[in-house]
């Protein structure tokens, strides 16, 4: 299997000749509900296993924040080769370049970096969503429905059973803290059913806006925090290039590029989507 990363011709420029990818915040992609999409499906698959109505508004509030503090970062890649949907909304409308990666290699690199790196494979179809969360909804709805989010009570005269109150709700979030790392990544591997024709899989990184190695890049609408990863190149990473519809770079200068910047020879070929 091969997977496509759609780009423009400086980010095709960029990560062959230095050899690193970039993985953005997700939150700032093109999807406004990236994050969010997955949970709402949460939220759904909690009330099915019986999350109490008085705690649904504390467990929104909590999942808002999920969403806002912490996020993810990806690398977004498609099973799809030469799709007209993707040529205009990733790889300036057409102009660009589609990089075929092996998703195996390539997760493998980016490991190299950073060991808790993960491929996903975007899930469209709601019920499978739902389907999938269940047994993390689960969970969570047994941690909240004993009080994770009741208020910590205090008195200042001496009560054991006070005491004990607030030790079982520290303890209770504790436990939902615990469940963090197993929560991310269902969070970023659901999207609207809109963009199924997109047959996402993206590789997934934790973010966390302390670490000294997320950067920021400005765009004309917003600043977007990302993080380089070195892959370097060995034999067969990168399987072919495409070159998009309304780019028009002739072959040669593309392969002698790729040629030089790898020290291999890899398949170039031309879009056949008639876009112009």
């Amino acid at each position: 299997m091969t997977l496509y990363h759609y780009c423009s011709v400086n980010t095709f420029f960029s990560i062959i000749n230095s050899g690193e990818v970039r993985l953005s915040h997700l939150n700032m992609s093109n999807d406004t509900l990236e994050g969010r999409w997955a949970q709402r499906r949460l939220i759904e698959a909690s009330l099915k296993c019986g999350l109490q109505h008085k705690y649904k508004e504390a467990f929104e509030n909590y999942l808002n924040s999920f969403v806002d503090l912490w996020g993810g970062l990806g690398f977004c890649l498609s099973k799809e080769a030469d799709m007209l949907s993707q040529w205009r909304a990733y790889a300036d409308n057409g102009c660009g370049f589609a990089i075929g990666f092996n998703p195996s290699q390539l997760i493998d690199a980016v490991r190299k970096s950073v060991p808790s790196a993960q491929l996903l494979t975007v899930e469209y179809d709601e019920n499978r969503q739902i389907n999938s969360l269940t047994r993390l909804a689960a969970e969570l709805t047994r941690i909240v429905n004993e009080g994770a989010f009741e208020p910590l009570r205090f008195n200042l005269s001496s009560n054991d059973d006070l005491g004990n109150e607030r030790h079982a709700i520290k303890a209770l979030r504790q436990s939902l803290e615990h469940m963090t790392p197993r929560l991310r990544p269902f969070m970023y591997s659901m999207k609207h059913p809109s963009f199924r024709e997109e047959k996402e899989m993206r590789i997934f990184s934790f973010f966390d806006y302390d670490s000294e190695e997320v950067k920021f890049q400005p765009s004309l609408l917003k600043l977007t925090p990302y993080r380089s990863v070195k892959i370097g190149y060995v034999q067969g990473l990168i399987q072919e290039i495409i070159v998009g519809p309304r780019n028009i770079t002739p072959r040669l200068p593309v392969e002698v590029f790729l040629r030089r910047s790898l020290k291999a020879d890899v398949d170039v070929r031309f879009s056949e989507v008639p876009y112009r």
